[in-house]
Formats: structure tokens, C-alpha cells, sequence
């Protein structure tokens, strides 16, 4: 039984090793971390980038990235 949530999310900065605080678009932050098997694309990872975050229903403070997308958004606030 799969109860895992999917996000797109907005990577404002790294933290500890590698992990990533990342902003959901509600606003939320949460922590983002990288598998081993998915280290490949810690490279390719930066500030202001989008990844696609999974979560459990049970702890919405961290996520694990799953991959990083390629979009394109106009942020407001800037």
C-alpha cells in the first residue's frame, strides 16, 4: 500500500550534506534529501531550481527528491 504524497517544490538552500531546504508552493518548508542511488543529480542541483518531493502523510518536515524539473515559473514576489 503506497500512503506517500508527491510535491513539486522550489530549493531555496543546501543544508547538511545532501539535503536541501526546499518551499512547497502553499508556502510550507521542508527538508529534501537525496537517496544514494539519486546522488547523480545532487550536481545538478541549485538555489531556485523545482524537484519533485516524496512524503509520507505521517511527517510532512521532510521529503525525499525524486527528480529535478524542468520548469519555468514567474515567482511574484521578485
Amino acid at each position: 500500500m503506497n500512503n506517500e504524497i508527491c510535491f513539486e517544490g522550489k530549493l531555496l538552500k543546501p543544508v547538511l550534506g545532501n539535503s536541501w531546504l526546499v518551499e512547497l508552493p502553499n508556502g510550507h518548508q521542508l527538508t529534501g534529501f537525496l537517496q544514494k542511488k539519486d546522488r547523480a543529480i545532487g550536481s545538478q542541483l541549485t538555489a531556485g531550481g523545482w524537484v519533485q518531493l516524496e512524503a509520507t502523510p505521517f511527517d510532512l518536515s521532510k521529503g525525499r527528491i525524486l527528480s529535478l524539473l524542468e520548469r519555468n515559473i514567474i515567482d511574484d514576489e521578485s
